[in-house]
């Protein structure tokens, strides 16, 4: 992202303040709406990450504005890897599950 002002406006932390569940950071980028508003993917809508440092697996629910989302292709291409098939997008029920001490990208498409 090319300024400060693209960062404030396409990029978002949840799991803060007080509620927040330690060893655990959650990212979401959007891509811009249009090519020429910040920065703009033409394959992708929006990308969250989720950091899971914890010795459990972690669950949350989409952030706001998160209508559905899938694991990207190049984790979904490690469909072998236990630590991966743990980590899912429960489209019907708002649901993202994350292995333990894991790193998961989810994306939604446009």
């Amino acid at each position: 992202m090319p300024t400060a002002e693209h960062i404030k406006q396409q990029l978002r932390f949840h799991n803060t303040g007080p509620q927040q569940v330690p060893g655990v950071i959650v990212m979401q980028l959007h891509s811009s709406w249009q090519p020429d508003h910040g920065t703009w993917d033409h394959k992708y809508r929006q990308a969250l990450v989720v950091f899971n440092a914890r010795p459990e697996p972690f669950e949350c629910g989409f952030p706001e504005g998160g209508e559905w989302y899938k694991l990207h292709p190049a984790l979904a291409a490690l469909q072998d890897d236990a630590m991966v098939q743990l980590c899912t997008a429960d489209n019907e029920g708002k649901r993202l599950h994350v292995s333990a001490r894991m790193a998961a990208v989810f994306v939604q498409e446009r």
